[in-house]
């Protein structure tokens, strides 16, 4: 998994749109990033969202669980169970003020 988010992550670098950006991640990338992401993964554009989502939070935002992640000092189910409820608080506290995670999306500013 750490390889998946590695690599969904340098496609956001590619695929960046102009403006900022946080830990060398841009801030919105292209809307077809979604749907190359579904068609090589087999998965629904739902699930690739979620996993963009997750490749960008955990380098932008949780750096340390990314870097232990792709270190394999945790492995994705551990992490996803053990920090699952720290994340979740983690993750909203360091949200953009008025965007909680679940509004961040591409093109967004």
């Amino acid at each position: 998994m750490a390889a998946k988010l590695g690599v969904i992550r340098e496609l956001l670098r590619r695929r960046a749109l102009p403006g900022g950006g946080v830990r060398r991640l841009p801030d919105a990338w292209d809307e077809g990033v979604a749907h190359e992401v579904a068609a090589e993964l087999g998965i629904s554009l739902q699930a690739a969202d979620k996993l963009i989502s997750l490749a960008w939070t955990l380098e932008a935002r949780l750096p340390r669980v990314s870097a232990a992640l792709d270190a394999g000092v945790i492995d994705y189910v551990k992490g996803s169970w053990s920090f699952a409820p720290w994340f979740a608080s983690q993750v909203q506290e360091a949200a953009p003020a008025g965007k909680p995670l679940g509004r961040l999306r591409p093109g967004a500013s």
